[in-house]
């Protein structure tokens, strides 16, 4: 097994959601996660955040090198523990839930729009590698989603079930100040943008050369969800907020 080449979370979440695969080059064509360092955490939805990008300055790349998991034999059950579909949104900004095929025979389709994914294989791929090295918490099952709008462009999510909402919670943090991290130094293409955010989620932009994608991370007691879509930017701070909010009630 090969390692994992290095290009940040943008690509690597893409990966394990069965979006794309993850090589040296950014994509060549528009086609997810989330988050931000120098934010307060507890800022509210009263507390919009500018609309610039989080970070500019390049952070040296973490030395995080991993074997690349074994192709799959037989499709993935589509729930994971006590995680299903009743637990994922069916429409995400425009995008509708949607069996799509892998781009890289990272799972087998198993005729649905979900599929359970190891769940500590998820967390490192869809981390977005941009700060220091971390451990955050492993969550116990794991639910990836697949969508698409109209014209065909997709979408992802990730589902991550926690032993507790303590461990959700770190998870959702770390994650966040990966985000804020970005870019990074072997990657400087990639470009994070938040939108706006509040204890419980976090909206906002991510560009990876010419794919431009809007993001949420929705902390729910024990899980946290992740979401991302190739909507080219258009969705608006209202959509964002709007969505982020309903999801985390």
């Amino acid at each position: 097994m090969g390692r994992l080449p290095r290009c940040g979370g943008l690509l690597a979440l893409a990966l394990v959601l069965g979006l794309a695969a993850c090589d040296d080059d950014p994509p060549a064509s528009p086609e997810p996660s989330a988050s931000t360092a120098g934010i307060d955490p507890t800022a509210g939805p009263s507390d919009p955040l500018p609309s610039t990008p989080v970070s500019t300055t390049p952070v040296p790349a973490p030395e995080t090198p991993r074997e690349a998991p074994p192709r799959p034999t037989a499709p993935a059950p589509s729930t994971a523990g006590d995680l299903g579909q009743d637990d994922l949104p069916p429409e995400v900004l425009g995008f509708r839930a949607e069996e799509r095929p892998a781009a890289e025979g990272e799972y087998l389709p198993n005729g649905t729009w979900t599929h359970a994914v190891e769940p500590e294989q998820a967390v490192w791929e869809a981390s977005p590698q941009c700060g220091e090295a971390t451990e955050p918490p492993v969550p116990e099952h794991a639910l990836a989603a697949t969508y698409l709008d109209e014209e065909g462009r997709p979408g992802n999510g990730l589902l991550l079930g926690f032993g507790s909402g303590e461990d959700a919670g770190r998870f959702a943090a770390d994650y966040r100040a990966q985000l804020g991290s970005c870019p990074r130094a072997d990657d400087p293409v990639l470009t994070v943008e938040a939108v706006e955010e509040s204890e419980d989620w976090y909206a906002g932009r991510r560009s990876y050369g010419a794919d431009r994608w809007s993001e949420l991370v929705v902390q729910r007691g024990e899980q946290v969800l992740l979401l991302i879509v190739a909507d080219d930017h258009a969705s608006s701070p209202d959509d964002l907020r709007e969505l982020a909010e309903s999801l985390s009630s």
